[in-house]
């Protein structure tokens, strides 16, 4: 089994997402909502460069990008300003770095009338059962927490809700 392989398996049991092998963040499978799943051993992961969660129905991911300068910060900014000031501990998600400086955040939430969309120049939402974000042990994509858990997801911010429907 690869190291990606591997990740994909770990983050397929710890939380029970359906995975699907990438080679430059696109899926290396004929459609990846149909074909995404818990079993790693049914892909051919010999071109894969990563792997995919396809974000079931209930996660929402905020994708919050760097600048062209490659600093964080403004994307974080512009993630605090859609928040209209109200960022709080309770904010604090499960999180991946991702390969370029950004941050995949987490969050669980009644997604059945969400869409996908951008917030702001440097804040991207996938919505469950519409998107997928390339996963954690991914060359350049790691968890920020070492042990991370399902119990580390919180609800989605209610400010942020409106903007989705």
């Amino acid at each position: 089994m690869t190291s990606i392989q591997d990740a994909a398996a770990t983050t397929a049991r710890v939380f029970g997402w359906r995975v699907f092998p990438t080679r430059d963040k696109r899926p290396l499978v004929g459609s990846w909502p149909r074909d995404a799943s818990t079993d790693v051993d049914v892909f051919d992961w010999s071109g894969a460069d990563g792997y995919g969660i396809a974000l079931p129905p209930g996660i929402v991911v905020v994708d919050i990008d760097v600048n062209a300068k490659g600093e964080w910060s403004e994307g974080f900014r512009q993630y605090e300003d859609l928040l209209a000031g109200q960022f709080t501990r309770e904010h604090a998600t499960l999180q991946a770095c991702t390969k370029s400086g950004g941050v995949h955040l987490f969050y669980s939430a009644d997604t059945k009338d969400m869409r996908q969309k951008k917030l702001a120049p440097l804040v991207d939402m996938r919505v469950g059962g519409l998107g997928y974000v390339v996963g954690a042990g991914s060359p350049g994509y790691e968890w920020a927490t070492p042990m991370p858990t399902p119990g580390l997801i919180r609800p989605f911010p209610r400010v942020l809700e409106g903007r989705l429907r």
